[in-house]
């Protein structure tokens, strides 16, 4: 199982071994520094922002850290509406769009909240 600590409005992955092993899942986060990563095998921490991070949580492939305690996936949704408008909406339609098999990033340079590809 990933872990990755909360940091705001995000969570960070800082093993970098697994942070390239998340990335090649499914193109999850952005690794830190590096706005379009060339190949897979870069040499920084992952950034998740915190949809992609409740996703993975109730895949059972993130353990969220909030200091050295654990976030359950209840609590985790519960801070990340409080942080986020309109989170739960926003989680619904990316997790939807993932378990349809989409690669779901963020859409901010088209004016949207996701860009959707196969």
């Amino acid at each position: 199982m990933f872990e990755g600590l909360l940091l705001g409005d995000s969570v960070v992955v800082w093993d970098v071994e697994q942070a390239r092993e998340l990335y090649r899942l499914g193109f999850y986060g952005k690794p830190l520094g590096i706005p379009k990563p060339k190949d897979l095998n870069f040499d920084a921490p992952l950034v998740l922002d915190l949809v992609e991070a409740l996703y993975l949580a109730r895949q059972r492939r993130l353990r969220i850290l909030r200091g050295d305690l654990e976030v359950s996936p209840e609590e985790f949704e519960g801070y990340a509406a409080s942080v986020e408008p309109n989170f739960p909406t926003k989680y619904r339609v990316y997790a939807d769009l993932r378990d349809r098999g989409f690669v779901v990033l963020p859409g901010i340079k088209f004016g949207s909240d996701f860009a959707v590809y196969r």
